[in-house]
Parts: C-alpha cells; structure tokens; sequence
C-alpha cells in the first residue's frame, strides 16, 4: 500500500488529471505522458536529422558540416527555453500537487512570455554578429558560404522553437502530452515533405532546406499556441497576461540545471568543433571530415537520448505532484519503473548503432573512404556509454521534479564542465592519435559523471522519507 503523507493546506477536490497523478497506476500513467514526450521529443531532434540526409545526399558533406557549425546558435536558444520549459513545468506539477493553482497559472504565463521575449533578442544579436559566430564555431573558409545560406534562414525559426518547447512542457504536466507530441508530429511529417520540394523542385539547394524547417516550426507553434485557452488544471484570461518576476525567478532556479547543462555543451560545441579542425587538418582527413562526421555523430546520439529523456520527463510530473502531495513510495516507484525502460531503450540504442554503423553513415550521403572511415570510427567511440547518458539524466530530472535544483545543477554542469573539457583538452595529447584521443573525451567524462550522479542519487533516496516528515 502506498504510503501518503498530507503535506498541503485545506482539502481541495482534485480535478481528473490530479486524481490520475496521484493514483492511476504507475505503468499506465507513465505511459500516457512518456510516449507522447518520447515522440515528441524524437520529432524534434529528427528536424535536424532530417535535413543532414537531404543536404548530405543533395548538396555534399560540406553542407552537412554547415549544418554542424549553425547548430550552435539553436542550441543557445533551447538553452533558454530549457531554463523556463524545464524549470517551468517543475514549478506547474510542485504547485498542483500543493494546491495552488494560482501560482500554477502564473508560472505558464510569466515562463512563455520571458522565453519570447528573450529568444527573440538572441537572435537578433545572433544575425548581426552571424559570420564571426560561425568562425568561432569551426566553421572553415570552405564552409562558411553554405553556414551563410542556410542559418541566415534557420535562425527565422529559434523564437518558436523556444516557445514550442516551454509550452509544450506545461501541456504534458497539464494531461494533454499528446497535443504537445502532435505538435512535434506535425511540423516533422511536414518537414520531410517540404525538403525535397524546395531543394529540389524549386532547385534551392541547402536555403530550401533551411525553409522547409521554418514552415514546419511555424505550423508546430500555432498548435502549440492554440492550447493556451485549453487548460484542463488551470483557466488563463486575458488579466492573467503579465510576468510575475517573483516566480520567474524560483521558476529560473528549477531550471537551471538544464540550461546550464546546454550553456555548457555550446561552449563544449565550440570548444571541440574547432578542436576536430584542428587535429583534423594534422591528420590524413583534413579539417572538414572530422568536424562534419562527428555533427552527424552528435545528432545520432540526440536522436537515441532523446528517447530517455523524454522518458525522464514523462516521469517529471508523477514524481513532481507526487513529492509535493508528499507520497514518497510513489514516487519511487514512478522512478525506478522509468529509469528501468529508460536503461532497456538506451542499449538497444547502443547495440543497433554498434552493429548497423555503416548503414546508418550512409543515410547522410555516400562520400571518400577516408570519410566512411573516419565516421565509422567516430560514431562507435561516441555511441559506447549512451546507457550511462540515459541513467545520469533521469537522475537530473528526478532532483528537478523534487525541487533539488542546486543538485541537479551541479550533476549537469559537472558532465559539460568539469569532467569533458579537461578531457577535450587533455586526451588529444595523451592519445598516440590525437583525433582519437579527443572521440575519446566524451565516453570518459560520461562514465565518471555517471558515477557520482549515482552516489548523489542513492544518498536521496534513503532520506526522502525524512524530508516528507519535516515538511508536513
């Protein structure tokens, strides 16, 4: 029997979706918010795949490693829809589970408004200052004209992703996971029409590329928007349309974790696409083949962990009404019965990579030996430790779904900053082979940062209980 403690003010009637978070089983509520989030989330990191198949195939590797050096700048803006997305939906499953509704609703409207508005200053800032960005992320004297046609067109569409991805948050915690995964849906299943339309019908090369996207985040944006009078747990009107800075900022502390987490991998992205120019150009590879291969590399690895992660966050918020309604065994078991599919999905990401590499490196485009060869060899280095990936980020998502936000900071921050870049420093002049030493880098930072957010996890866990009694 589950055990409950009642830490919240005067009984209120739970709505629908409160009474499924607090007592549907595990299994079929985990469900119902995981698969949508794994969908949509899966949808969201195949825009990127999408378009390197195209370009790879159509304009060249070249294209794809313009790609590489653009993606960056969208990054820099999850970072920020990952502060008040994540921190964002914490907050909205923490106030059901407590009862406040009030604050519930005023966490939506001040999280989206502030990550429209910063979103669109970023990338005004980006475009002016657009050629020294690329230059900074590795992009060579062969691949800036492509980085140029395609990002001036990309950069359109950061805004909405932002503002998808903070919505689409509050939707899944709200009980309607799949309006957010249908908004994903949509935009992708769009995208993989328009990209041979516009790059080949209308014959505009890697810029109809870059369009197609837009059209599709814009489509993903309207369905997204139009949920906002939708709310099942909450009512918005018109006077609720301002920013309460106050829970902005509790909202801004909840979240990040995550955005330092992705603050840390653009400056990482930085850091080691112009290192793989680098190396690359000491090697028989030369400078583009590195920096393209190991762009496919990483979004090949978004694409298996956005399946754990969007696990993790179908999880956030059981756990989060849960811990907040103080119903620790709950809790757990909503945990442990996430993180176990999350671990099985990771290795059968890890096996289908490992064994079927060739197969999937020539999705992108068939290009020299020395290009096979070398990205080969990247993605089975890089793919090795992705159940390690999957576990450490449950284990984020679990501190954030329990209010813990500096410990989840600190298990994010610790992968990207202290561990990987004294790795991508260090192991290319270690390593015999530079170029290996730095494919190197990220599977040892990933084992070692795994380890510790085990010992932080496993120390929560045996004092949840605790905490629940000196709360109530």
């Amino acid at each position: 029997m589950e055990k409950a403690i009642n830490t919240s003010a005067p009984a209120k009637e739970l709505s629908a979706e409160e009474q499924k978070l607090a007592s549907a089983p595990i299994g079929k509520v985990l469900a119902a918010y995981a698969v949508p989030g794994v969908l949509s989330m899966v949808v969201n990191a195949l825009y990127n795949i999408v378009d390197q198949i195209y370009i790879g195939n159509i304009v060249g590797f070249l294209g794809n490693g313009a790609t590489n050096v653009v993606f960056p700048m969208t990054v820099a803006v999850m970072a920020i829809a990952m502060l008040f997305g994540n921190g964002g939906a914490a907050f909205f499953s923490l106030r059901l589970g407590e009862q406040k509704h009030d604050q519930a609703k005023r966490c939506v409207v001040s999280s989206t408004l502030a990550v429209a508005i910063v979103s669109i200053v970023m990338t005004i800032f980006v475009y002016i200052f657009f050629d020294p960005i690329c230059r900074l992320f590795g992009a060579t004297d062969q691949i800036l004209p492509y980085a140029q046609e395609y990002g001036k067109i990309i950069l359109i569409g950061n805004p909405m992703v932002a503002v998808i991805m903070v919505l689409s948050g509050f939707i899944r915690s709200d009980g309607s996971p799949k309006r957010a995964m249908a908004a994903m849906l949509c935009g992708c299943v769009l995208n993989i029409i328009l990209d041979p339309i516009f790059m080949l019908v209308f014959d505009m090369g890697i810029a109809g590329a870059a369009i197609a996207t837009v059209i599709s985040q814009l489509t993903g944006l309207i369905i997204t928007v139009t949920y906002i009078n939708k709310f099942k747990t909450i009512k918005l009107t018109k006077a609720d349309i301002k920013i309460d800075f106050h829970i902005l900022g509790k909202v801004a502390s909840l979240g990040m974790s995550s955005f330092i987490s992705q603050a840390a991998m653009l400056f990482l992205m930085g850091l080691m696409n112009n290192s793989y120019v680098k190396y690359g150009a000491e090697s028989i590879y030369g400078s583009e083949i590195p920096l393209t291969a190991m762009g496919i590399t990483s979004k090949l690895s978004q694409v298996v962990f956005s399946v754990a992660n969007g696990i993790s966050s179908g999880s956030q918020p059981i756990i989060g009404y849960n811990y907040g309604a103080g119903n620790i065994a709950r809790v757990k078991k909503t945990y442990l019965t996430a993180t176990g599919v999350c671990a099985i999905v990771m290795l059968i990401g890890t096996v289908i990579l490992e064994v079927f590499t060739l197969p999937v490196i020539n999705l992108f485009g068939s290009e020299s030996e020395l290009y096979t060869e070398f990205a080969v060899k990247c993605v089975r280095i890089f793919m090795s430790v992705l159940l390690f990936n999957g576990v450490q980020a449950s284990i984020v998502v679990f501190f954030q779904a329990i209010g813990k936000p500096l410990r989840s900071l600190l298990l994010s921050s610790l992968r990207q900053i202290v561990l990987l870049l004294p790795c991508v420093l260090f192991l290319p002049l270690i390593f015999e082979d530079s170029l290996t030493g730095l494919m190197f880098s990220s599977p040892v930072a990933d084992t070692t940062s795994f380890i510790i957010a085990v010992v932080f996890f496993v120390f929560q866990w045996k004092k949840m209980d605790n905490e629940v009694l000196e709360r109530a």
